[in-house]
């Protein structure tokens, strides 16, 4: 793997914590969805509830997209606690649609602007496809026959536009498909509670986004392949929080000092990172940056990092 090969170059003292979370999180997204859950029997889950969680799993069975994840709950207790989260949307809407089953299953965010906006963001977008008239569903299978309900726009028989997902392997998926993969503002959650959304690029993060791991950490900045790449903010579950500059994808130049919770993370070496930006603009003929600019051009930095000097010029 890529990332493998670069974690060798993380050397400074500080950047243990991101060098852990960075093979975690590459571990995380190739390890694929977890196994499927045994079937939760409605029968026995739901014949002494109260007639309105009835009504919400009833309702869930008949749709078939709801009716995948009710079919992986592991217990009743969990299932109807993702039952009672679905219940106001049904309400309010009358109907269940994918994008109301990613939402309630969707597991607590926390408050950090970067994510929260985000996945704010691209439910709005696909919510409109529903208002809109659109959102019709249809069966798909991938080519192992993992089934996939869409809902959402199509063409030539695949995804394309705004729509959202939900396989049988457990994984889900919403926002702007191209031939059948997530291309431009997305959001996945997958089987273990990993949400991560932003740009995407044929299924993959990349650009500007945010992610949030099962144990309450999250990342906002620039990705390649899930990887972090130039400006990043991580946020610890303990509340802490640090700012780091990576000059390749999952290769760490410079990270800012830890900062406890509630204080505002410091950035990274300004001195180190305009080093590295006015290389990469010297090696593709523009003229280097002044330094107080360096952190507003990650975005320019970023189509340069495969320029001329090649990926691993000397910083």
């Amino acid at each position: 793997m890529i990332l493998s090969s670069n974690l060798t170059s993380l050397s400074a003292p500080r950047s243990g914590h991101l060098r852990s979370l960075i093979l975690a999180v590459f571990i995380l997204v190739g390890a694929g969805s977890a196994p499927a859950q045994a079937a939760v029997d409605p029968a026995a889950c739901w014949a002494a509830s109260a007639p309105a969680t009835l009504t919400v799993a009833q309702t869930c069975q008949a749709h078939p997209g709801c009716a995948i994840v009710l079919a992986r709950s592991a217990s009743c207790e969990t299932s109807k606690v993702w039952l009672d989260r679905l219940a106001p949307l049904l309400a309010a809407q009358g109907r269940i649609t994918n994008s109301d089953v990613i939402t309630a299953g969707m597991p607590v965010l926390r408050p950090i602007p970067g994510l929260i906006q985000k996945v704010d963001g691209v439910r709005r977008r696909v919510a409109s496809v529903y208002l809109n008239g659109g959102g019709a569903g249809v069966m798909l299978r991938t080519k192992t026959g993992t089934p996939m309900y869409y809902e959402g726009a199509m063409q030539d028989g695949l995804p394309q536009g705004m729509g959202a997902m939900i396989s049988g392997s457990g994984g889900m998926t919403r926002g702007n498909y191209v031939g059948g993969l997530l291309n431009g503002d997305g959001q996945t959650l997958d089987s273990k509670g990993s949400v991560f959304v932003g740009s995407m690029w044929d299924g993959h993060l990349k650009g500007d986004g945010a992610f949030q791991l099962p144990d309450g950490l999250v990342m906002v900045g620039y990705f390649e392949n899930y990887q972090p790449n130039s400006l990043t903010e991580t946020f610890y579950p303990d509340g802490r929080s640090q700012k780091a500059f990576f000059s390749e994808p999952g290769k760490l130049l410079t990270a800012g000092s830890m900062a406890a919770p509630g204080v505002t993370a410091k950035d990274p070496d300004t001195d180190l990172v305009m080093k590295y930006i006015s290389l990469r603009l010297d090696c593709a003929g523009q003229a280097p940056l002044v330094a107080v600019d360096a952190l507003e051009h990650v975005k320019l930095l970023r189509e340069l990092v495969r320029g001329p000097c090649g990926a691993d010029a000397e910083t």
